[in-house]
């Protein structure tokens, strides 16, 4: 009877601890979750771990890819403390190249160690300890067959770490090498994007500060060339009014692109500033063939217009709704070829009016409809590359649009002409909306 009553002792001490070490591996996988941060991860481990080892010391040394060191990482805690703040570490780093040092020698051999009877000069009492370590336990941490660093345990006792504590121990140094990589990787994505955001800051100042620089001497040589060009200096020949219009032509180009730029550089600060009022439907599209006029006379491209009369006004800003439409049509102008077609649809969907630009041109294919509103992206062709374009048009479209609340899409094929959409709020009360809005 006293055997049976011992033996079910026996069985309910081991599923008591199979529990308690079950609970700590989980309490270790959720450390990651709970914070990316490196240091508060080690931290969280080592306070898990030590409550089961109950064992005087438990840290992490963790490669240093650069020196070829093992560093005891400073959020490492030791046994007793581990509820309070680890005490400071002063342990020089471990050259891996040392041929002698026993912990180098785990790490070489990927192969867990316990060392018995470590001498005083080995004792790690300047890490704070209140006794020396006699026994020590070395697990190395595995990411499939790259050693990232070493989990270390010591005791006071003298052979202290047996099988069982082996076995628990590279079960968690399997759990928390991957931790360990993927907090550090996480560190490197995070510095990269802080860099790659205080690039792009410096970056968008520097175009506004030269866009702003550059407008300033085009505008006065926009101002001359005109001057010169109508006569206002004296009479010009023939040759000389064709040299200057190509010249006032280049400006007026240069001009868009310093415009663009200035645009960009606000989208990104999120400082586009937008009027919202009532707009006539009927008003932005008549406006747009006027615009357009010449350069679609000049290919002998025909424009027609669609639209129902009582279709409702929209809700925008007028002068920034133009400034999409007209880089839709100026590409439509510029893909479709002479004697084409082009048509601007707009229709009444409820809370938003849908406006189409429909034209016979060249088409894009699908594999290139995701990239073509990203900045300076433009379109593989011959014709692309010919017909030139800063490959902004499309970028700030899309900025505006959305600025709006609401969104542009493109459906096309090549060879099959293209189809540009975009959604815009609709009118629904006499209310004027003469604020300024401004993108956060």
């Amino acid at each position: 009877m006293t055997e049976s009553k011992d033996s079910v002792g026996g069985m309910m001490e081991q599923n008591r601890k199979r529990l308690e070490d079950l609970t700590m591996l989980q309490e270790v996988d959720k450390a990651f979750y709970a914070t990316p941060i490196l240091e508060f991860i080690l931290g969280k481990i080592v306070r898990v771990i030590s409550k089961t080892f109950k064992c005087q010391l438990c840290d992490f040394l963790l490669l240093d890819s650069t020196s070829l060191k093992l560093r005891a990482h400073p959020a490492s805690s030791h046994g007793d403390s581990a509820s309070s703040s680890p005490p400071p570490i002063a342990e020089d780093p471990i050259l891996l190249s040392d041929p002698k040092n026993t912990i180098a020698q785990v790490f070489a051999e990927k192969k867990s160690r316990i060392i018995e009877n470590l001498q005083e000069g080995f004792s790690l009492s300047r890490l704070g300890l209140k006794q020396s370590i006699l026994s020590m336990l070395l697990v190395p941490l595995k990411i499939e067959q790259e050693v990232i660093g070493i989990l270390r345990f010591g005791s006071s006792e003298l052979g202290y770490f047996n099988d069982d504590h082996v076995r628990l121990a590279e079960l968690v140094a399997d759990r928390s090498a991957m931790i360990v990589y993927n907090a550090r990787l996480y560190e490197k994505v995070a510095a990269a994007n802080l860099e790659l955001e205080r690039l792009n800051k410096i970056k968008t100042e520097f175009v506004s500060m030269i866009s702003h620089e550059l407008r300033t001497p085009i505008t006065a040589i926009k101002g001359f060339v005109n001057i010169v060009l109508t006569e206002g200096a004296g009479p010009i020949n023939d040759q000389q009014k064709k040299f200057l219009t190509i010249a006032e032509n280049s400006i007026d180009r240069l001009s868009l692109i310093i415009s663009d730029l200035l645009d960009i550089s606000k989208i990104e600060e999120g400082q586009m500033k937008i009027k919202l009022e009532p707009i006539s439907v009927d008003k932005i599209m008549q406006d747009c063939r006027e615009t357009h006029r010449t350069g679609m006379e000049a290919k002998r491209i025909s424009l027609e217009l669609h639209f129902d009369n009582k279709i409702p006004m929209v809700i925008a800003d007028e002068l920034r709704v133009k400034q999409v439409i007209d880089n839709l049509m100026s590409n439509a102008i510029k893909f479709t070829p002479k004697n084409g077609k082009i048509k601007i649809n707009a229709e009444d969907m409820g809370d938003f009016v849908l406006f189409s630009i429909i034209d016979s041109g060249i088409g894009i294919n699908k594999d290139e409809h995701d990239n073509i509103f990203n900045m300076f992206y433009q379109t593989d062709s011959s014709i692309t590359r010919k017909v030139g374009g800063s490959g902004l048009g499309l970028s700030i479209s899309k900025s505006i649009i959305e600025i709006h609340g609401g969104k542009i899409w493109v459906e096309s094929e090549s060879g099959q002409g293209s189809i540009f959409r975009f959604l815009l709020p609709r009118h629904r009360n006499k209310k004027l909306y003469n604020v300024s809005h401004e993108t956060k």
